[in-house]
Order: C-alpha cells, then structure tokens, then sequence
C-alpha cells in the first residue's frame, strides 16, 4: 500500500476513533464527577452505627469506601482529560481527504510530465503575449 491508500484508510477509521474515544471521555468525566460528589458526601457524613455493629470496623469501612471513591475519581480523571484531548486533535474525515488530495497533487506536478506541460504552458503563454503586441 502506498501513503495514498494509507491516507483513505485513515479518513475512514478517523470519524469512528473520534467517536471511541469522545464517548470514553464523556462517560469516564461523568464517572469523575459523580465519584467526587459521593466522596465528598461520604466524607462529610458519619456511617450509621447500630447498637450491634463493631464501631471501628464500620468506621474503618467508611473511610475506606471514601477513599476509594476519592481514587477512582482520580483514576477516571485520567483516563477523561487524554482521551477528550486526543478526541480535538484528531482530524476530520474530509481533512484527511484533503491532505491525501494535496499530497497527490504535489506529486503529480512534480512528475517530469507535468513538468513538460507546464513549459509548453509557459511556450505557448509567452507566444501569445508576444503576438498581441
């Protein structure tokens, strides 16, 4: 395959990773938030304690469970910010065909047949000019 091929094969895969990694951002921030909010609510509360329960343990389980929401937090934090980065640099389809069109077209007129219109071009330009005068 010639970097050509390659560019159609990457306009067509670009719109679907867009698409991957916007969803993996947009649920992974939603994540993120809803784990941060839960934390703060379990961190500012006190876990029911009855008058059966062993008081350090579930006070041990409580503080566990809000760090855990604290860490996963940080943890979906990082996987949503690159993936929504990655998601914005990502080009659009129709720039991938544009780049792959601009690159053809260099490399046709930089072929010694285009070359050899482009002087006869310039030929036939100059006689005309010189024959209106």
């Amino acid at each position: 395959m010639n970097n050509l091929s390659w560019l159609l094969y990457l306009a067509d895969v670009t719109g679907s990773v867009s698409t991957v990694l916007s969803i993996a951002a947009t649920v992974s921030g939603a994540a993120c938030i809803v784990l941060f909010i839960w934390s703060a609510v379990l961190a500012g509360s006190s876990p029911t304690i009855w008058s059966w329960d062993d008081k350090e343990t579930k006070i041990a389980a409580h503080k566990a469970a809000t760090a855990n929401c604290k860490k996963y937090g940080f943890v979906t934090l990082r996987v949503a910010i690159p993936a929504a980065l990655v998601a914005s640099l990502i080009p659009s389809q129709n720039t991938v065909y544009a780049i792959a069109a601009s690159q053809t077209s260099e490399q046709v007129l930089k072929s010694q047949t285009a070359q050899k219109a482009v002087q006869a071009l310039n030929h036939w330009l100059d006689k005309q000019i010189s024959d209106s005068k």
